[in-house]
């Protein structure tokens, strides 16, 4: 969960426990895209699918010097074997990836095929594409990318297992190293860059998975288990952007005055409640918190019990006494 401006992210695995938000090109951050660009494909927008120089290259570095591998892959042919799913470390599936290439560049726009990779590519353990990798180890929108957090993640695909790795939080020498190749670049093509030489020398700090902010547990699966029963998700693609009206800032408020409750009661039998905040303005729930712990066992914690059924009691009695003086 984090916020931006009026609106608030809440992430989620998909059905094949990855953590993806399919973003527009116009919400990636220019620099990102530049930076991707320049490492990657820098003539990405001059090239149809294959650049020959790049793929004769890597030909003759990976089967003829002894070097290690390099492919010579163009963005497009990269959308190729991400999507198609191509062995492409094969002469045979070399080929068949350039003609899958070849075919998407005769249906889409460059613009297009550019959103498709920064949407599909791998960041690390199970991390896909730019906007879910942006939340994750920098806690902030794509769009909001500040320079050395750009170059961060356009190096990170081309080995995303070595280079995500990291010490605690801090990436590793692989990551830096591959960074300041491409800062490198940068400044070469942006001179009054230079003077962020010194920001790029610090850590780079990475925000584990398991770091993630953990929020409004209940509601999330009350709603994930409603759209899968209203329209079920596509093995492999996840579910699709949900709008609420839950603020975040009151459902931590909400989950923190609850436990207070029952840690001041527990004396009295009290181990569990429940609280649903509703807007009376325009009836929109802002905040639901449907047990006391969530990961307590003891009290059934992952049962919502702002679902469950119960005696209405006493929450009848103002609604009755104010029906009984209207009358």
């Amino acid at each position: 969960a984090y916020p931006d401006d009026a609106y608030q992210f809440m992430l989620t695995l998909s059905d094949d426990d990855k953590y993806r938000l399919w973003t527009p090109l116009k919400d990636i951050s220019p620099t990102l895209v530049e930076a991707t660009l320049l490492h990657e494909d820098r003539h990405f927008y001059h090239h149809f699918a294959v650049n020959p120089l790049a793929l004769l290259r890597g030909l003759y570095v990976t089967y003829l010097s002894g070097a290690r591998r390099v492919g010579g892959s163009t963005i497009t042919m990269q959308v190729a074997r991400l999507h198609y799913r191509i062995p492409s470390r094969t002469l045979r599936g070399k080929l068949v990836q350039i003609l899958r290439a070849v075919e998407l560049e005769l249906r889409y726009p460059k613009d297009e095929l550019l959103e498709a990779y920064f949407n599909l590519v791998p960041f690390g353990k199970n991390i896909e594409g730019v906007g879910a990798a942006s939340l994750i180890y920098f806690g902030k929108p794509v769009r909001k990318l500040q320079l050395y957090e750009a170059l961060t993640l356009a190096v990170i695909p081309q080995s995303p297992l070595r280079r995500a790795e990291s010490d605690g939080e801090l990436a590793g020498q692989a990551l830096l190293r591959a960074r300041s190749a491409l800062f490198a670049k940068w400044v070469a093509r942006h001179p009054t860059a230079g003077r962020d030489e010194a920001l790029m020398r610090l850590p780079v700090t990475l925000r584990a998975t398991g770091q993630l902010p953990f929020r409004a547990p209940h509601v999330v699966d009350s709603l994930l288990h409603a759209e899968a029963r209203s329209s079920p998700a596509i093995p492999g693609k996840g579910a699709r952007e949900l709008v609420t009206t839950l603020d975040l800032t009151l459902q931590q408020l909400v989950e923190r005055h609850l436990k207070g409750y029952v840690a001041r009661n527990r004396r009295v039998g009290i181990e569990n409640a429940v609280a649903v905040l509703v807007d009376t303005r325009d009836v929109s729930v802002r905040a639901v918190v449907g047990s006391a712990d969530f990961f307590s066992d003891a009290i059934d914690g992952q049962v919502n019990g702002a679902l469950a059924r119960r005696s209405p009691g006493s929450t009848l009695k103002p609604f009755i006494y104010a029906l009984g003086i209207d009358q």
